[in-house]
């Protein structure tokens, strides 16, 4: 027996290198992650998935617990597709980082889409004196820019958080005068005349300055902040020059 098996160990390096003669050789790379493989990992409490080095967003939601958990497949080496653990229903797709320490988002996860757009637009139309007017201020906005509907309600409703009944409505009628059915014009407008309220108010001006179409532009404009080495240059001073306040 011993020695059947002293001439088999004897002959196996013949036989390898007699195959090796039919052998191929592989020229792709053998891929580990395929799309019908997946892994299970936890959500955290800011709906991100931790995942080899970097964090992931998931919908708003995702996140009802500790023991909250997500599948996570390979599309290919650069892309993979977070599921639903349950209902095996697509949650997010990324490419993925070429390094690590990244936070991968998509704005649209922090969006709380648990009210239907007719009913946020009815709530915020309410905060106007004129409801009516507002609602179809909105539904403009709503036809020209339907893709982004809901983030153009949370930027009117955000500017008027913190301003006046007052120039809430002067702002609508002034989009609705000049056809402005932007949310950034409504919010620019908003600013315009809380701060006109403001000077009145403290007695800077006796008549507010008038809003137009125009001007309204110049109001988002950000004004040139010089390099304080300018000044000096024009004055022939030089860097080590020292500027006191009289």
């Amino acid at each position: 027996m011993a020695k059947c098996m002293e001439q088999q160990e004897k002959y196996q390096p013949q036989v390898f290198l007699e195959e090796k003669k039919y052998l191929k050789p592989i020229l792709d790379k053998i891929k580990t992650k395929s799309p019908s493989l997946s892994l299970t990992y936890q959500v955290r409490k800011d709906n991100t998935v931790p995942i080899k080095g970097n964090r992931y967003s998931v919908p708003k939601g995702t996140y009802k617990g500790p023991h909250t958990y997500v599948k996570v497949s390979y599309i290919s080496e650069t892309e993979l597709i977070i599921r639903d653990i349950d209902t095996d229903k697509k949650l997010a797709q990324y490419q993925i980082p070429a390094d690590k320490g990244n936070l991968v988002k998509n704005n649209n996860h922090k969006r709380d889409n648990n009210v239907k757009i007719s009913v946020l637009i009815d709530q915020i139309a309410d905060r106007f004196s004129d409801p009516a007017k507002a609602k179809d201020f909105m539904e403009n906005i709503r036809k020209e820019k339907s893709r982004y509907i809901r983030d153009q309600l949370n930027l009117i409703e955000s500017a008027m958080k913190d301003s006046s009944l007052e120039s809430n409505n002067k702002a609508l009628e002034f989009c609705m005068k000049n056809h402005l059915y932007r949310a950034t014009d409504f919010r620019d407008a908003v600013a315009h005349y809380e701060k006109d309220k403001a000077k009145l108010g403290n007695g800077l001006v006796t008549e507010p300055v008038a809003l137009t179409p125009e001007n309204i532009e110049k109001i988002k404009v950000t004004p040139k902040i010089r390099d304080m080495s300018e000044y000096i240059n024009a004055f022939g001073g030089n860097d080590n020059a020292t500027i006191y306040n009289r």
